[in-house]
């Protein structure tokens, strides 16, 4: 729809001579349409974050007592 609209004002700009509203109407066109296509990339390749996995801490060995002997 949009890429429709901005073809219309292209070409009205173009047989008219450039008109400078038109110009400014295809300009929030162009941005519009910007908008839409970088939306619609993200909305394609957005993957939820992973989640991390917690560190788990092991007791320290207690005072005096060998470390083989765990």
């Amino acid at each position: 729809m949009v890429m429709l609209a901005q073809a219309a004002v292209g070409y009205t700009q173009y047989f008219t001579h450039l008109p400078a509203l038109l110009v400014e109407v295809h300009l929030l066109g162009v941005t519009v349409l910007v908008v839409a296509m970088v939306k619609s990339f993200l909305v394609c390749t957005y993957h939820a974050p992973e989640p991390i996995p917690a560190v788990v801490h092991q007791d320290p060995v207690p005072a005096g007592v060998p470390a083989t002997a765990r």
